[in-house]
């Protein structure tokens, strides 16, 4: 008799495996090992020379025992193994029919990941009480109230790291892109916009 999938389950497992595209797609150019020297440390198996790190693994091990009413088994960490073995498979596959190069939601996909990928690292940083305070006297405009009065920094300290920390993202992301052109070799066509 066949049972039906527990439906949570099944969307953990869907949510997982965009999730593992997503990020396969954007660790496609870092360096890889080699089969001759088998799994890196970090590695729990090679898939045409690409990685599958050992956090994935785990995190998604982790995902789906929370998801379990019962213990985690050998098989179901097989399962979890094969499943992301086939993710890998099938974006290497993707990669090789030039989904990148065609389909603007896998790259909107990889682009918004990195996005917050690298947002995610400037913004790791909490700052400084002196620097919210300069940040405050610095952009008075951006904090001034209907009436015209601009309040005394305590009353509006939440308002001005929110502040303080979209500026930093958007230095962040702007500086990382930045640096991504002068690496780059880009080449327009003489009919580009200049």
């Amino acid at each position: 008799m066949e049972t039906r999938p527990d439906r949570r389950a099944c969307t953990l497992l869907a949510i997982g495996a965009v999730l593992g595209i997503v990020l396969g797609a954007t660790s496609a150019l870092e360096p890889q090992g080699s089969r001759a020297d088998g799994p890196r440390a970090d590695a729990v198996a090679l898939v045409n020379g690409r990685v599958i790190r050992t956090e994935e693994y785990l995190r998604t091990c982790s995902l789906l025992a929370r998801d379990k009413r019962t213990e985690m088994t050998d098989a179901d960490r097989a399962r979890v193994l094969d499943r992301l073995i086939d993710e890998e498979l099938l974006l290497q596959h993707g990669i090789e029919m030039g989904i990148l190069d065609s389909d603007r939601v896998v790259r909107g996909a990889i682009t918004t990941a990195m996005m917050t990928s690298i947002v995610a690292e400037s913004a790791s940083a909490t700052p400084s009480e002196s620097d919210l305070r300069a940040f405050h006297k610095n952009n008075r405009s951006h904090f001034v109230e209907a009436s015209g009065v601009v309040p005394d920094f305590p009353d509006v300290r939440d308002e001005v790291e929110e502040a303080y920390l979209n500026r930093a993202r958007s230095r962040s992301l702007r500086e990382y892109i930045d640096w991504l052109r002068e690496e780059a070799e880009i080449v327009l066509s003489p009919e580009a916009p200049r």
